[in-house]
């Protein structure tokens, strides 16, 4: 569901390609926390849980609003409340300093990574 959904959501202060193909794979999203771990911290652990489960109830979300369960309020409103969850988790991210990129950013573009000044 999630490389179903997310790339209608893709923007770089969200979620970008790169991080969709984090956010499809479990020993990815797995990855993903171990690089917050030892980059970022206990908060940082916990940014990046807090984005992959909001990212996977916007999924969800879709999913349901694709097949007729959802209203369109409601809709929006989990929309909007998944979406402003995964701004703060990143927020929390991009603050902090590391030393490596994320493994699965390569050469893409990522929410991850903050842009230059």
């Amino acid at each position: 569901m999630v490389a179903q959904f997310l790339p209608g959501y893709t923007d770089p202060a969200v979620v970008t390609v790169a991080d969709i193909t984090m956010l499809a794979s479990l020993q990815r999203r797995r990855l993903g926390r171990h690089w917050a771990r030892l980059h970022l911290g206990a908060a940082g652990v916990r940014a990046m849980t807090d984005y992959q489960l909001a990212a996977t109830e916007l999924a969800m979300a879709c999913n349901r609003n694709s097949r007729g369960r959802l209203t369109p309020e409601y809709f929006a409103r989990h929309r909007d409340d998944s979406l402003a969850l995964m701004r703060q988790a990143l927020h929390v991210i991009r603050e902090r300093e590391y030393l490596y990129p994320p493994p699965w950013v390569g050469d893409e573009p990522s929410a991850f990574v903050r842009s230059a000044p």
